[in-house]
C-alpha cells in the first residue's frame, strides 16, 4: 500500500520522524516497506502490509496506529476512539440483505442538492500521491475515506433508480443465473448465483457488483442533485471468489475479501456523507440500515509468565503494561493474569498466543537475546519402524541393490477406495510383488542405459489386508546375468539368506519365485541393541534423477588392440572424451592378453534427448572415435 508522509502527519498533533525513519520503524516493528520515493512535495512510503493485518492497516489511519506504537511520537488523534454518531432515519430509502451470509452490515445515506464537480486541488494532489485519478467530487470522497480509514464506499445517482410510493429501495442479494450488469469502465458481465449484487429493488435490477465494482445503471455524473451512499461489510470468501472469476481487481474488493470490522462501516459513512456536504453543499437527508450485527469485543487472558515462556524473555509487569498501554489496549489484571479487551477493529487477535506475540513485537524482537536450549532431560527413544528400514537400506545398498518407491494404489486388493481417483486405481495394493515384476519388465527394456549387468531392486512399505496394514519387503532380479560371473547367478538367493541371518523370524516369506520374493516384516521384533542410527552404505549424495529419453537408444561396440602398458582406462578415456553428448554411457565387457599385447572391449550406448538418432549419426561418431583410438597408438579390431 503506498502511504502518503504528508496525509500520515494529519493523524499526530507533534512532529512525525522523516519519512526515512517511519519506514524504519516499520520495517523492524511491523511490515516490510518497499521504498520511499518523492512524489509532487510529498513522500510516498510502499508499505507491504500483510493479509494478517490488512484488515486494519490498508489505511492511512493503520499505518498512523502503528507508527504512534512503535515510535518516539506524540499527540496521535485516532477518529475511531470514540462511539460513532447516531444515524437519523431516511424518509425516502429502504435496505435489505436478502442472506445474511452475504453482508454483515448494510447502510445507505440519501444526500440531497449536491453539485457534483472538480474536487478542490489538495484533494486531488492527495490522491495522486497515491497513483488515484480524480473523478468528481463526490467519488474522490469516497476514495478519500477508503484510503483514510479502510472504509470502502459507494455512490449511487438516486434518480435513477425506480420509486414506489416516493421511496427508493436497495437489497443486497444473490445474482441470478443469466443475469449481467453494466459495470464501471468495461462492458457487459454475465452472473451467477455465486455472485452478491447490490440491487434496485423496485426495479429488480442490478446496480453494483458487491464489494468489487459500481455498474453504470445508477453512475454519478454531473446532472446528479441526489446521491446514494453505501457503506457496508461484504462476505470475505464471496468478495474473492467474485473478483477472481470475474478478473476484476479494485481497491474495494482487496478490503473486504481481507475482512474489515462492521465498525468501519458507521465511521466510514458518517466520514463520507460530511465530506460530501462540504464538497458539494448538499444535505444529508437521513440513513437506512440493514443486518446490524452487535460488535463482539474479544477477551484474552494470559499470565506473565506464559508469556516469558513462549517469547523466551524476562519481561516485568511494567513492561508487559507499557506495551498494552501503547497499543491502547484496555486491560485489567486479576492475580497474576492479564485480561484484555481487544479493540474491535484488531481482527488478528483471538487468543493467548495472538496477544503474547503482539507484546514481543512491539517490545522488540531485537531486545529478546538469544540463550541456547536447555538439556532436554529426556532419553531418545528409537522409532523401531524407521531402525528397520534404515538397517535393511544399509544391508542392501551395500550389497549393490537399489531402492524403487512404487504406487500404493492398485487395480484390484482388499480395501477398497470410497472415491478412487482413476478407473485402473480404485484399491490399496495388497501385495508389493505385483509392482516389482512391472519395476523388473520396465527396466530391463533400458538395461544398457543403466550401466549394469542385471537389475536388482527392493522395495520396503505398507500393503493392506483385511486384517490391516503390514510392512512388506520385496526383492526383485531380473536374473540376467549378462558377462557377470556365474556365482552372481543366485544373487536373490544369497541376498534372501543374508537377510533372514540377520533378521531371522522377524522376517516370514509371504511370496517367492524365479525373479521376487516377498517378505512380511514384524518390526516389533527386531533388535536395536540400543542404537539409533545403523551403519550402512549410502547412495552418494551427488547421484541426481534423470528421466529417462522417449527416444530409442543405440547400441554399438568397439573392441582395440592396446600399445604395451596401455590400460584398459587409457582406451576408456579417449572413448568418453571424442564421443560427444550422444554417449552417453561406457562399459568394458571383455578384456584378454595374446603375447604382449591386450584386448579390450566397450558397450557403448548413444541417446539424444530431442530426436531418434540415425545410423549414419552414430557412424560418423564411430568413425571419430576409431581415428582418436588410431591416433594414440591403439589398434582396431
Amino acid at each position: 500500500m503506498k502511504v502518503s508522509y504528508d496525509w500520515l502527519k494529519s493523524f499526530f498533533e507533534g512532529d512525525l520522524p522523516s519519512a526515512k525513519d517511519v519506514a524504519e520503524l516499520l520495517m523492524f516493528g511491523a511490515f516490510e516497506v518497499e521504498g520511499v520515493e518523492e512524489v509532487g512535495g510529498d513522500s510516498i512510503i510502499d508499505v507491504d502490509v500483510l493479509p494478517n493485518r490488512a484488515h486494519d492497516c490498508l489505511s492511512h489511519l493503520g499505518i498512523a496506529r502503528e507508527v504512534a506504537v512503535l515510535g518516539p511520537v506524540s499527540g496521535f488523534s485516532d477518529p475511531l476512539s470514540g462511539e460513532y454518531e447516531a444515524l437519523k432515519p431516511s424518509s425516502f430509502v429502504e435496505v435489505s440483505v436478502e442472506e445474511a451470509k452475504r453482508c454483515g452490515i448494510y447502510i445507505a445515506c440519501l444526500i440531497e442538492n449536491v453539485s457534483v464537480g472538480p474536487s478542490p486541488e489538495w484533494l486531488k494532489k492527495r490522491l495522486r500521491s497515491l497513483g488515484q485519478r480524480s473523478v468528481n467530487n463526490v467519488v474522490d470522497a469516497t476514495n478519500y475515506v477508503m484510503f483514510a480509514i479502510g472504509q470502502p464506499l459507494h455512490a449511487f445517482d438516486a434518480d435513477k433508480l425506480s420509486s414506489r410510493a416516493g421511496k427508493k429501495a436497495i437489497c443486497v442479494r444473490a445474482a441470478r443465473e443469466g443475469e449481467s450488469i453494466e459495470i464501471l469502465g468495461g462492458g457487459d458481465v454475465m452472473l451467477n448465483s455465486d455472485v452478491t449484487v447490490i440491487a434496485d429493488m423496485h426495479a429488480d435490477l442490478p446496480i453494483a457488483l458487491a464489494g468489487v465494482k459500481g455498474g453504470t445503471a445508477a453512475e454519478v455524473g454531473e446532472q446528479t442533485k441526489t446521491i446514494i451512499l453505501e457503506a457496508a461489510n461484504f462476505n470475505p470468501s464471496i468478495t474473492r471468489k467474485t473478483s477472481q472469476s470475474l478478473n476484476i481487481r479494485t481497491d474495494a474488493s482487496k478490503r473486504f475479501e481481507n475482512g474489515i470490522a462492521d465498525v468501519l462501516a458507521y465511521h466510514g459513512i458518517g466520514a463520507a456523507a460530511r465530506m460530501i456536504e462540504e464538497l458539494s453543499l448538499g444535505q444529508t437527508e437521513g440513513y437506512a440500515l440493514s443486518n446490524m450485527r452487535e460488535a463482539k469485543r474479544v477477551s484474552v487472558s494470559f499470565g506473565l509468565s506464559e508469556a516469558n515462556s513462549l517469547l523466551g524473555t524476562s519481561l516485568s509487569n511494567v513492561d508487559v503494561e507499557s506495551v498494552l498501554k501503547r497499543l491502547g489496549f484496555q486491560y485489567q489484571k486479576k492475580g497474576d493474569k492479564y485480561e484484555v479487551s481487544v479493540p474491535v477493529w484488531r481482527l488478528d487477535i483471538a487468543i493467548a498466543e495472538d496477544m503474547i506475540e503482539e507484546i514481543g513485537r512491539v517490545y522488540g524482537y531485537g531486545k529478546i537475546k538469544a540463550v541456547p536450549l536447555p538439556p532436554l532431560g529426556l532419553s531418545t527413544v528409537v522409532n523401531i519402524r524407521h531402525y528397520t528400514f534404515e538397517r535393511m537400506r544399509g544391508m542392501l545398498e551395500a550389497e549393490g541393490w537399489r531402492e524403487v518407491y512404487t504406487y500404493s494404489l492398485a487395480g484390484s486388493g482388499d480395501v477398497e477406495l470410497a472415491n478412487s481417483f482413476t478407473s485402473d486405481k480404485g484399491f490399496l495394493r495388497r501385495d508389493l510383488a505385483a509392482s516389482m515384476r512391472k519395476v523388473l519388465d520396465d527396466n530391463i527394456k533400458n538395461l544398457p542405459l543403466l550401466g549394469g549387468a542385471r537389475i536388482r531392486a527392493f522395495e520396503l512399505g505398507d500393503v493392506f489386508l483385511q486384517k490391516g496394514e503390514v510392512v512388506r519387503l520385496a526383492l526383485g532380479d531380473d536374473g540376467s546375468p549378462g558377462t557377470a560371473a556365474k556365482e552372481e547367478d543366485s544373487l536373490l538367493a544369497d541376498m534372501s539368506r543374508k537377510l533372514m541371518t540377520v533378521f531371522g523370524d522377524a522376517l516370514s516369506k509371504v511370496y517367492e519365485d524365479e525373479s521376487i520374493i516377498e517378505y512380511e516384516v514384524d518390526v516389533s521384533k527386531i533388535e536395536t541393541g540400543g542404537a539409533a542410527y545403523p551403519e550402512g552404505a549410502r547412495i552418494s549424495e551427488s547421484a541426481r534423477y534423470e528421466p529417462i529419453s522417449q527416444f530409442p537408444f543405440v547400441l554399438r561396440d568397439i573392441a582395440v588392440w592396446a600399445p604395451q602398458d596401455a590400460s584398459s582406462d587409457e582406451a576408456e578415456e579417449i572413448i568418453v572424451s571424442n564421443g560427444g553428448e550422444l554417449l552417453v554411457s561406457t562399459e568394458l565387457f571383455d578384456s584378454f592378453g595374446k603375447g604382449e599385447r591386450s584386448s579390450y572391449a566397450f558397450h557403448l550406448v548413444f541417446l539424444s534427448r530431442e530426436k531418434t538418432l540415425s545410423d549414419s549419426e552414430v557412424n560418423e561418431i564411430m568413425k571419430r572415435l576409431e581415428g582418436a583410438m588410431e591416433e594414440r597408438g591403439f589398434e582396431v579390431r
